[in-house]
């Protein structure tokens, strides 16, 4: 079975039928430019390349038509490039050392990274730029630093970049920097559209901050590059965990998460506009849990968003209960975000359902009652679509698509993926909810600060400070302190 490639599911006992399973920019990183921006060589310096083989733009185009492959946009060239090694050395007086590599392909579209060994001191930096230096991306810093050593790299528009980092003089250690794999773009996200109802249009009006929930999200598998949709999902804590819910055919391995890049608010700014890009961005992720039964991954994203990323934490139902009417929020084909509307009721399908990869090989067979079964009046999710939301009517998510066919589309129920199964790695609830304590939660969006402060003294003493420490969350930026009670005295009269 192919990641992401299209099913054929078997209803019932009679009926075959071929579903789209659409099995079916920058990221965080700080200001600045490269240090060889800054400086002036005497003579230029030739920076050592890979050349990438030729993408064969047309066989696998021809190939994704032949096997029904509906999210596939790249190919993946293994590697093993250590930039301090292989990379051009060069020495900045007083300030620190710079390598640079480059890479080129002849014909790809775009360019993604994956480092799979990243772990960087303080100070030290990593851009990403081409030759004529109009694109950069970066820097890439410590903060990037994760438990696995992992880092992924967004789509660099183009046919080659160059990988620059720079090391401070007495490092607090020696960085370690090698690229793993490197992808090659046949398909360009930015120019697949179609006749798509876009998330700012009239049907997306009342949904215009649960939108901030769903992600487009690309990912490989070490061999091709893949797209589906995803969404930020809340917990009991509300602690803004950044718990991300996605279809189980999409990422079911820690390998595969550990590729994951997620596209915040690519969207188009009106309906009629054609300005998405790809301007936010998050790297990888961990695999939590997971199954067949209802198609579902959760996955634990390695960054937090940052707060101009307007981050919303969708909220979910998992009682079961019908939903009176619903939406889906989706991004069809990797393009810019799009909404589906159902204006009646979603149904349990009653019949089981056998799914089959595109050679006809049985994946799994999902039992009557675990999905639920729509039919929208406005839009309709596609390839790609896969692993996007179903919204209920008061906006919580119930379901994850799983594929479907024409106007009728199944979605995995969140109330399955909730504790249908024991295991910890196999049910929402554990995560989410672990004492099980709710049936139905909101999302929250954009928490206000919350004001902590602590004193180790119990008692103050005459010409003693008192020393506060800082407990707040959410990032407050100011403060105003007001005395409570109002009116007091001074010790000693002073």
């Amino acid at each position: 079975m192919k990641l992401g490639s299209k099913f054929w599911f078997t209803i019932g006992l009679t009926l075959g039928i071929v579903i789209n399973c659409f099995p079916l920019k920058a990221q965080v990183s700080e200001k600045g430019l490269p240090e060889s921006f800054l400086v002036e060589h005497k003579s230029a310096v030739l920076i050592p390349a890979m050349k990438l083989d030729s993408v064969r733009i047309g066989k696998m185009l021809e190939e994704d038509k032949n096997f029904r492959i509906d999210n596939r946009y790249g190919v993946v060239r293994p590697c093993d490039i250590d930039i301090k090694k292989s990379g051009i050395r060069t020495e900045i007086q007083g300030k620190g050392t710079i390598w640079q590599y480059k890479i080129e392909s002849e014909n790809a579209l775009s360019l993604g990274l994956f480092f799979k060994n990243y772990h960087l001191p303080p100070n030290a930096k990593v851009f990403i730029y081409n030759s004529s230096k109009t694109q950069l991306r970066g820097a890439f810093t410590h903060k990037n630093n994760n438990r696995r050593n992992l880092l992924p790299i967004a789509e660099f528009p183009g046919n080659h970049l160059v990988i620059e980092y720079f090391e401070p003089v007495s490092p607090q250690f020696s960085g370690e920097l090698v690229l793993g794999s490197i992808s090659q773009a046949y398909i360009d996200l930015k120019q697949i559209a179609g006749s798509r109802i876009g998330i700012n249009c009239n049907a997306g009006a009342d949904w215009q901050i649960v939108k901030h929930s769903v992600c487009m999200m690309t990912f490989h598998n070490f061999q091709n590059s893949y797209f589906c949709t995803g969404s930020l999902i809340n917990n009991v804590k509300e602690d803004e965990t950044p718990y991300f819910l996605t279809a189980n055919h999409c990422v079911n391995s820690e390998s595969t998460a550990s590729t994951l890049i997620t596209y915040f608010n690519f969207e188009n700014s009106t309906c009629e506009a054609s300005d998405a890009a790809f301007l936010q961005t998050l790297s990888g992720a961990t695999f939590k849990a997971g199954s067949t039964d209802s198609d579902f991954s959760l996955l634990l994203l390695n960054e937090y968003p940052p707060d101009e990323y307007n981050p919303f934490y969708a909220g979910w139902d998992v009682s079961g209960d019908n939903p009176r009417s619903s939406a889906s929020i989706h991004h069809p084909d990797g393009s810019p975000k799009s909404i589906a509307v159902a204006h009646n009721t979603s149904f349990s399908y009653p019949e089981k359902i056998q799914w089959f990869s595109e050679d006809r090989v049985l994946v799994s067979t999902t039992l009557p009652g675990t999905h639920w079964y729509s039919l929208f009046d406005e839009g309709l999710p596609e390839s790609g679509s896969s692993g996007a939301p179903l919204f209920d009517q008061n906006q919580r998510i119930v379901g994850q698509l799983h594929g479907g066919v024409n106007a009728v589309l199944l979605f995995g129920k969140l109330s399955i993926s909730w504790d249908f199964n024991i295991p910890e790695n196999k049910q929402l609830a554990f995560w989410l909810d672990p004492m099980k304590t709710r049936k139905t939660i909101n999302g929250i969006w954009k928490m206000p600060p919350r004001t902590n402060f602590r004193a180790e003294l119990q008692e103050v003493c005459v010409d003693s400070p008192v020393q506060f420490f800082d407990r707040s969350t959410h990032k407050p930026t100011e403060w105003h302190w007001q005395i409570d009670p109002p009116t007091y005295s001074f010790a000693n009269g002073t």
